[in-house]
């Protein structure tokens, strides 16, 4: 039988991960799978990792001849699929047993949609579950405009998710290293903007939130990333074919999301003392126009000339960051999370 969904597995440096992750994948319900591991030419224990493995012939190891970057790696691995349907995912991530049964299913069904998507579990790194509900996005299939405005509305979904069929690749294209670290929100805005796609009610993945990971260190790329989002703004209004009151809504939504993101973390750059940063945060505030340029000004005046005002912001850093704050947080989590808290246990059954 030929195999019939590949699953993209970059890594770089990260064996300890990389395992579960693995596990994950070969314990899935549905077998008829390739197993598509990039190493990033790691140079540490990634390939004696990955070679502990290998009696299952489902799995292919590639290994960079030299080191290409988390995006590049992406990208590079997305067009090595071979197989009618594709899934990425993080070596940070792992996928639950029923993943492919529930997707695949629900693109036979719909033989028009291009992709599926299940709701994504995030933990953080103490394991309790974290950010937005993982059923946020309602049940059903969602046709083109209609399905990528709910997109813009919702948020999109996590790409650990998604099933995608190859054919989207082949003809609008992979990966765009344009757009920095915004490639896996673009890939599925892109396809929505052309084909339906359907959304699954059983949680097919959890994401795991290492103290370390990229996701917790976010605010690091917002700055450099200023260029690529807009590159991203840029794209919306010139090839996504959209309506085009369509595309200057969703380029207007992504600026106003953009400094969103960038206020909160010039907050905690002000609370940190890093008046460069708070600087720079302001100035694209301005140009983007954002209603908080004006409170971000005025912390940037404290900061250059009465500099001890700040400690008040580093006082309520600590204040939301204390175990005080962090028990309050929890109890908000479990009202609000209900029947999902099941995952906090399951993780451990990769590890």
């Amino acid at each position: 039988m030929n195999t019939v969904v590949t699953v993209v597995l970059p890594t770089y440096r990260r064996s300890h991960l990389l395992r579960r992750a693995i596990n994950s994948v070969l314990r899935q319900e549905f077998t008829n799978l390739e197993l598509l591991i990039v190493d990033d030419a790691s140079g540490d224990d990634t390939a004696e990792t990955v070679r502990s493995f290998m009696h299952d012939s489902r799995i292919r190891y590639v290994c960079n001849p030299k080191n290409v970057g988390a995006t590049d790696n992406f990208a590079s691995a997305i067009g090595m699929v071979r197989t009618r349907y594709f899934s990425i995912m993080g070596d940070d991530e792992i996928l639950l047993p029923g993943f492919y049964r529930t997707t695949l299913a629900a693109l036979e069904q719909k033989p028009d949609a291009g992709f599926s998507c299940a709701p994504v579990i995030v933990l953080g790194p103490d394991r309790k579950l974290d950010w937005r509900r993982p059923d946020y996005f309602p049940v059903g299939y969602y046709s083109p405009p209609e399905g990528f405005r709910r997109m813009l509305e919702l948020g999109f979904p996590g790409i650990t998710g998604i099933v995608y069929r190859t054919f989207l690749r082949d003809e609008m294209g992979g990966l765009d290293p344009n757009v920095g670290h915004y490639w896996d929100f673009e890939l599925s805005a892109r396809y929505a903007t052309r084909y339906p796609f359907v959304v699954t009610g059983e949680p097919g993945a959890i994401f795991t939130e290492e103290a370390q990971s990229p996701y917790r260190q976010a605010n690091k790329h917002l700055l450099p990333g200023y260029q690529h989002a807009q590159n991203w703004w840029r794209k919306v209004e010139s090839e996504y074919a959209l309506p085009r009151e369509l595309a200057a809504e969703t380029a207007a939504t992504l600026r106003r999301r953009y400094g969103k993101s960038l206020y909160r973390a010039a907050l905690d750059w002000a609370a940190d003392g890093d008046v460069e940063d708070l600087a720079r945060a302001y100035s694209i505030l301005r140009e983007l126009n954002h209603d908080k340029q004006g409170r971000i000004g005025r912390i940037l005046t404290l900061a250059r000339f009465a500099p001890h005002v700040l400690k008040l912001y580093r006082l309520r850093k600590r204040l939301s960051d204390s175990p005080l704050f962090a028990a309050r947080k929890a109890r908000k989590a479990r009202r609000k999370f209900g029947d999902s808290l099941q995952y906090e246990k399951v993780i451990e059954q990769f590890d």
